[in-house]
Formats: structure tokens, C-alpha cells, sequence
């Protein structure tokens, strides 16, 4: 095969500063909580499919997409929680 081909035999090797899909994603930023959209909807009480229902309605709480993948911040998730307050009736 010629090597104009060869595209996914490189060896180059993968940047140990990018994060993981899975598990702890903290290293994306450092210094800062980031969750996956499954963990960010586990602390929401939501399930995963809501939070990207949200994100097209673009209802939800703030989100990055870094290299196609989403990370919320933690901190983001607590003020979306404190934004939703409803007070009730007096």
C-alpha cells in the first residue's frame, strides 16, 4: 500500500496533557473541576440524555467542548442548581 494511505499507522505519540474521555477529566484545565456529561448529570439527578437535550435547547447549565468532547464545570453546575431556585408563594 502506498503511504499516502498509511494514515492511521502513525506512532506519534498522543499529548499526555489531552484528557480522557472516561474517568477524570481535571487535567482539561488545570485547577478545575470538569466533569463529564455523565458525571455532571449523576450530580444533577438528571439523566445523560436530558443534559444533551438541554444542550440543544440551549436551556442547561454552561458547558465547554473541547476536541468534540463536553466537559461541564462544577462550578457552573452549582450556579445552574442556584439559578433554578424557586421561591415559593409568600
Amino acid at each position: 500500500m502506498p503511504d499516502q494511505f498509511r494514515l492511521f499507522d502513525s506512532t506519534a505519540p498522543v499529548p499526555s496533557n489531552t484528557p480522557a474521555v472516561a474517568g477524570d477529566t481535571s487535567r482539561a484545565i488545570p485547577g478545575r473541576d470538569m466533569w463529564s456529561p455523565d458525571k455532571a448529570a449523576d450530580y444533577l439527578g438528571t439523566a445523560r440524555q436530558t443534559m444533551a437535550k438541554w444542550r440543544c435547547l440551549k436551556v442547561g447549565p454552561s458547558y465547554y467542548r473541547i476536541g468534540g468532547r463536553i466537559l461541564y464545570l462544577k462550578q457552573d453546575l452549582d450556579s445552574f442548581i442556584a439559578g433554578s431556585r424557586v421561591d415559593g408563594a409568600a
